[in-house]
């Protein structure tokens, strides 16, 4: 079948035009990273692509465009993988304010399937950089170019990986028993994207009535991640105005352990231990440091000025602590003989970066 004129024009063009795609497609993913980032948003990736010439092709190809030039918006294409459906709401809250979005280019395939089917759900949408950010000198290029952002969460992406990626057409006429297999299998993925999403709800929640509690000093709460951040951050806010980092995340289970160990297991437990001059003392130590440490070095110090035997012998058992030789004097501090434990510190000269405190 010979190619129409215009397509044939079109094909011409895009192949001239597909590497300033590209780069546009670079550039709003870069900002969507930077934006989601600023806003502290939860996502799991942020994918760009240029449209190939070829699916460009097949594109233009078909009957209902009359100039694929000007009709065809998706040709730089994002893709915004969350992990809940309520992230991907969020996400498209913020990419609503961020760019220029197309009202009449807004497509969300979850009210398209109605309320008797499932399958394929995300959400679609047109936009370009906008006028502001349009005038900017780097950005001048992609003037009057649009893109399209596709939002989804990883679930909601798996099955579109399943359904149209992999080249798995279910579209023709399929034996019952299997079309009821793919339709259990949709519907369960759905089911299992909306018990992801209360989940993250109820975390959310949980997480605001420990703040909450720790606010108003009640602070009889299991001892967890959560309840354990939310009262660091209460506790301790002048040190972290100091430079203290505020997190333990890659230490959760071993801290959670350790604590356990030395008989903390619930945020009362540890407040009733820290020493009323712990503030005072740390932050005399704190603005000559090169190393500030984090809440986990500030939970060390409080279980070894609590039980320096038990925290030596129980929780480090074997191993050694890595300290700034001022600790040292700052322990002898609270009356502890922690020369005894000598040799089982790593001493680490002042400004040097050190585990531990």
């Amino acid at each position: 079948m010979a190619i129409r004129p215009e397509i044939q024009e079109a094909i011409s063009w895009y192949s001239k035009n597909r590497l300033i795609y590209k780069a546009l497609s670079k550039r709003v993913a870069n900002i969507v990273h930077e934006v989601l980032e600023a806003k502290k948003v939860n996502y799991h990736s942020v994918a760009h692509r240029a449209k190939s010439l070829k699916s460009y092709k097949e594109k233009a190809s078909k009957e209902f465009y009359k100039n694929p030039i000007f009709e065809i918006k998706d040709l730089a294409g994002i893709r915004i993988i969350t992990y809940t459906s309520n992230d991907a709401q969020k996400v498209f809250d913020i990419i609503r304010k961020t760019f220029e979005i197309h009202p009449e280019d807004i497509v969300d395939k979850s009210q398209e399937l109605g309320t008797d089917k499932v399958g394929y759900r995300s959400i679609h949408c047109i936009g370009n950089l906008g006028k502001d950010r349009g005038k900017l000198p780097e950005n001048i290029v992609f003037k009057n170019m649009c893109f399209e952002i596709q939002i989804r969460t990883i679930l909601q992406h798996a099955w579109a990986e399943f359904e149209h990626d992999r080249n798995y057409k279910f579209g023709g006429v399929l034996p019952k028993e299997i079309k009821r297999r793919l339709s259990v299998l949709a519907g369960t993925l759905e089911l299992l994207d909306k018990e992801f999403d209360d989940l993250s709800r109820e975390i959310d929640n949980y997480a605001l009535e420990v703040k909450e509690k720790t606010e108003t000093g009640d602070l009889d709460i299991p001892i967890d991640s959560t309840s354990l951040k939310a009262y660091m951050y209460k506790k301790f806010g002048p040190l972290v105005r100091l430079g203290v980092k505020p997190y333990f995340d890659q230490f959760d289970k071993q801290l959670l352990n350790e604590l356990s160990i030395m008989k903390i297991r619930s945020i009362k437990d540890l407040d009733d231990i820290v020493p009323k001059d712990y503030i005072e003392k740390k932050s005399k130590l704190l603005p000559d440091e090169q190393y500030k440490g984090s809440f986990f070095g500030i939970l060390i110090d409080i279980m070894i000025i609590h039980g320096m035997d038990t925290y030596f012998n129980k929780v480090l058992e074997d191993t050694a602590l890595g300290l700034d030789e001022r600790y040292i004097e700052f322990y002898k501090g609270y009356g502890l003989n922690i020369d005894k434990y000598s040799n089982r510190i790593l001493l680490f000269p002042p400004k040097s970066k050190a585990k531990g405190s």
